[in-house]
């Protein structure tokens, strides 16, 4: 099953995503020129990512850099893991996510693998939004 993606573009099935590319916008590369801001998880089955692109600047919207929300909705599944001991300054490293099937009749799943923790879950859909 694939999720449903709002304004960015589609991922591949078996990829590992350094970059996002909103749809109406530049491409955002998330771990050389953004930093992860904040995660929340909510009652309703979502996690949020709050990102703020550092140096590359975005058409998408008024050509700023805004901070952003990459929401996964229908999340299910979900275990954080910490890293061991996080080196000063790279709290808020992104690394990547992976995207991948497992299994025609579940939503995929995606790994998040960050400075400080690594998350994994299943997930319906993907939505990047400016941060409110």
């Amino acid at each position: 099953m694939r999720a449903s993606f709002v304004n960015l573009d589609d991922w591949e099935f078996g990829s590992e995503l350094i970059e996002i590319l909103p749809t109406d916008g530049d491409p955002i590369d998330l771990h050389n020129t953004a930093d992860l801001i904040s995660v929340d998880l909510t009652t309703e089955r979502a996690i949020t990512f709050h990102i703020r692109p550092t140096e590359q600047p975005i058409t998408w919207l008024w050509g700023k850099f805004p901070p952003l929300a990459l929401s996964f909705k229908g999340v299910s599944n979900l275990k954080i893991s910490q890293i061991g001991e996080v080196c000063p300054g790279d709290e808020m490293l992104i690394h990547a996510w992976e995207y991948y099937e497992d299994g025609p009749d579940l939503p995929p799943v995606f790994e998040f693998s960050g400075g400080m923790f690594e998350i994994s879950y299943r997930a319906a859909s993907v939505r990047l939004d400016l941060m409110p």
